[in-house]
C-alpha cells in the first residue's frame, strides 16, 4: 500500500471541492512526517462537456500515479465516478490536510486489512417490478441499514440490461455514480423529494 494521500485544496490551504478551481497535492509520508512530493493545478470547464470532463478527469488519475486516495471537501458526479472506476478511495473532508492525514491514512490500512465474511442478501430482495417493465427501487434500505450490498450492485445490472420503461428509486440521498451513468445512457430522468430525508429519482427509457 503506497504511503501517499492526494488531497485537492484552495488558495488558503484547505480542501476545496472538485467543481471549483485549487491545487491537488499529493502527500507522501517518511517515517512519521508528511511532506508534499508533487501538486497540479486543477480546474474544469463545465462548457466542454462530458468529453472534455472526462479528459480533464484523466489527467487527474495519470497525475495521481500509485496514490490511491484522494479528498476534497466534496465529490460528485462524473469526477466521482471516474475516481471510482479507477478504484481511487474518495473522502470528503473539511480543514487543513495537517489536521486530517494521519487519521485517514489509519483507516485506510484498516479496510485495506478488514476481512469480514458477511453473507449478502440478494439484490433482487430491493427490487420490485408492480408491472411489466416497470420498477421500483428502495434504495433507502441499502443506505441506512449498512446491508451488505452497495448501491451498484443493485441499480448497475438493472440500468444496464435496459430492458425497463420506468424505475423509480426512493433513497436518502442520490448516489454519486448515479448521474454520470444516467448521462452515459442518456436516460431521462427527474427528482422528487418524498420528505426531509428521501428523495425519489425517475428514471424512463422513453424520450
Amino acid at each position: 500500500m503506497a504511503k501517499e494521500i492526494a488531497v485537492l485544496v484552495n488558495e488558503r490551504q484547505v480542501t476545496a471541492g472538485i467543481n471549483e478551481p485549487g491545487i491537488l497535492v499529493v502527500y507522501a509520508k517518511e517515517n512519521t512526517v508528511w511532506t508534499p512530493v508533487r501538486q497540479m493545478s486543477v480546474s474544469f470547464d463545465y462548457g466542454q462537456g462530458l468529453v472534455g470532463l472526462r479528459k480533464k478527469m484523466t489527467e487527474l488519475i495519470a497525475f495521481l500515479q500509485q496514490c490511491k486516495t484522494f479528498i476534497a471537501l466534496a465529490v460528485q458526479g462524473v469526477p466521482y465516478f471516474e475516481l471510482e472506476k479507477a478504484q481511487v478511495n474518495v473522502w470528503e473532508i473539511e480543514g487543513k490536510p495537517e489536521s486530517f492525514l494521519d487519521e485517514v491514512w489509519e483507516r485506510e490500512r484498516e479496510l485495506a486489512t478488514q476481512k469480514i465474511t458477511v453473507v449478502k442478501p440478494s439484490v433482487e430482495s430491493f427490487i420490485e417490478e408492480p408491472s411489466c417493465g416497470h420498477y421500483f427501487v428502495n434504495l433507502t434500505k441499502v443506505q441506512q441499514n449498512n446491508a451488505g450490498v452497495t448501491s451498484k450492485q443493485v441499480l448497475l445490472p438493472l440500468l444496464r440490461k435496459g430492458k425497463f420503461e420506468t424505475i423509480g428509486i426512493q433513497c436518502k440521498h442520490i448516489p454519486p455514480w448515479l448521474e454520470a451513468e444516467l448521462m452515459e445512457k442518456k436516460l431521462n430522468y427527474a427528482v422528487e423529494r418524498i420528505n426531509a430525508n428521501e428523495v425519489k429519482v425517475n428514471i424512463s427509457s422513453r424520450g
